[in-house]
């Protein structure tokens, strides 16, 4: 199974001249041009092709409507990008988005960020390769109208600054969480939502709901591992035996997420992270520079905070009052006692320029870039995300969306 790559291709032609193997079934993870296909059958010249299958699956599916590509955010301010690892993640993000792009048999219009030529530049790469597929295969797909819409990170950078409280949130910032697998005490469990009813239906739940759900399912364990104590006759062992493989599944499960919860508990109490949330959040929602400053300083100053939550308690401050003449003294007076402080201020500064007002597009102009915040303790929703559901700020949204191509008619947006 390999990527339609110019390397891979390359090799698989290699091998085609002087086959290895009697047979060869090939399995794509992307698109493949017809013009190589043909030149692959041309150099099966004993035959041993025997099945080529384009398999689109080249990203990660994290939920249900939700996926990524498994490549470094072109938006990361504490990377320096040359053109060769550019073009790299560009590839990556490309076949990232036409392997689900056809995966889903659409066959969308391409939507992106007037004025960001990174968005573009994506947009561009992406339209080319779906008119070429249209070209080819369009009976193949459904002519549901659909959308793409291809968006910059830094729009928003306050949403990766909080903590998010839900479960599936709290196990990726807070565990050794890969791949949908976590490490926890040098045991490795698998989060599938196919395998797992327990994670499925608690995956958004907060940290408080999650905690009454786990010891809600331990008492129902509790309670059916005393029935199977009471057996007194035939009848009763032989229903004890049938339910006993359920019963194992249910034990291990609840093990499992007993064990991720203690760990998530332990971080979240080592760290004080309640308290810090609730800073974040005030940071966030309201203008009070010398008290949230104040708070900020204490917390630097506590040997117990995590490093990196320091620095993302400095980010976030930074971004927030970016234009206040205080900004560079009060942020240098927070890191003075952190471990790293040249380190920070060069962090800092470069998340200032990269993801600060002036490089933003959706946000230019507005006084505050807390002023949608919304409570990170039961729900948030980027700026972004908040410009387009909301009423009243859809035309101004819609404004800076640039049309690349219109494949099927326009898709009427309706906001209620």
């Amino acid at each position: 199974m390999k990527e339609s790559t110019n390397e891979n291709l390359e090799t698989l032609f290699q091998e085609m001249k002087q086959p290895t193997f009697i047979e060869y079934h090939i399995f794509f993870l992307g698109d493949i041009s017809d013009v190589e296909i043909r030149k692959l059958a041309s150099l099966d010249e004993t035959d041993s092709i025997k099945n080529i299958q384009r398999i689109y699956c080249n990203y990660l599916a994290i939920n249900e409507n939700f996926f990524h590509c498994a490549s470094e955010s072109l938006s990361n301010p504490l990377i320096s990008y040359n053109e060769t690892s550019k073009t790299k993640y560009f590839d990556q993000m490309e076949e990232g988005l036409l392997s689900s792009i056809l995966s889903l048999r659409v066959l969308p219009q391409v939507r992106y960020l007037r004025d960001n030529q990174d968005c573009l530049h994506l947009a561009q790469r992406v339209s080319k390769q779906i008119s070429q597929i249209r070209n080819r295969v369009a009976r193949e797909f459904s002519r549901e109208p659909a959308v793409v819409l291809i968006l910059e990170r830094r729009e928003d950078p306050l949403t990766p600054l909080g903590i998010d409280w839900s479960y599936q949130s709290l196990i990726s910032e807070l565990t050794e969480f890969v791949d949908n697998k976590v490490k926890v005490n040098n045991e490795e469990f698998n989060m599938n939502l196919i395998h797992d009813q327990f994670y499925k239906d608690n995956r958004f739940k907060n940290y408080g709901e999650l905690a009454n759900n786990l010891n809600t399912l331990m008492k129902k364990f509790s309670a059916q591992k005393d029935e199977n104590k009471d057996l007194d006759n035939f009848e009763d062992m032989q229903r004890a035996l049938h339910k006993m493989p359920e019963f194992k599944k249910q034990s291990a499960n609840m093990k499992k997420h007993y064990s991720i919860v203690s760990q998530i508990t332990k971080q979240v109490n080592s760290r004080d992270l309640l308290n810090l949330s609730r800073l974040e959040q005030e940071i966030m929602a309201r203008d009070n520079t010398s008290a949230q400053f104040r708070e900020a300083q204490q917390f630097m100053s506590d040997p117990k905070i995590h490093e990196f939550d320091k620095l993302r308690l400095a980010s976030l401050l930074s971004l927030k009052y970016e234009n206040s003449s205080q900004r560079e003294s009060l942020v240098n007076s927070m890191i003075q006692n952190s471990q790293d402080k040249d380190e920070f201020s060069s962090l800092i500064e470069k998340l200032r320029r990269k993801c600060g007002r002036s490089s933003r597009i959706l946000q230019r102009g507005t006084s505050n870039i807390g002023d949608r915040a919304r409570n990170f303790y039961k729900d948030f929703f980027g700026v972004v995300l908040y410009n387009f559901i909301n009423r009243r700020k859809t035309r101004i949204f819609m404004s800076s969306i640039f049309l690349l191509f219109q494949s099927w008619p326009e898709i009427s947006l309706k906001i209620t």
